[in-house]
């Protein structure tokens, strides 16, 4: 009966919103919230290359890279270990090879736009 809950998955949608920025063009808008769409083609689990950039956040992210795979996505969602409770436990395998939305505060990583994610809903799934 106990035993660890899962986290939510992501909603699924049937079509980006209206308002959304591709990927491609996310670095247009850093230091805007903005939705960004477009495909996570690589997603990796590592120790974090922005550990301390979130409030004293340490040790592992999970990135999800859009339209490239790494080392030179054009966008990238970035989950760090404190916020991984709350998206899938499979969160690599769950978001790899899929179409998505984020919403959140567009941010810049050495020049480059990224979205933290800090829980499951800001993700949604397009079908």
């Amino acid at each position: 009966m106990g035993g660890p809950k899962e986290a939510p998955a992501s909603k699924t949608i049937a079509a980006p919103p209206e308002d959304a920025v591709p990927s491609t063009d996310a670095a247009k808008y850093i230091g805007e919230t903005r939705t960004v769409c477009g495909p996570v083609v690589d997603a990796q689990t590592g120790i974090g290359r922005t550990a301390g950039g979130f409030q004293g956040d340490k040790g592992s992210e999970t990135s999800l890279a859009f339209d490239r795979p790494f080392p030179s996505p054009s966008f990238q969602v970035i989950i760090v270990e404190a916020d991984f409770d709350m998206f899938p436990s499979n969160r690599e395998e769950y978001y790899k090879d899929k179409e998505i939305c984020v919403t959140g505060s567009i941010l810049s990583l050495y020049g480059k736009p990224y979205i933290r994610g800090m829980e499951a809903s800001q993700l949604e799934v397009i079908r």
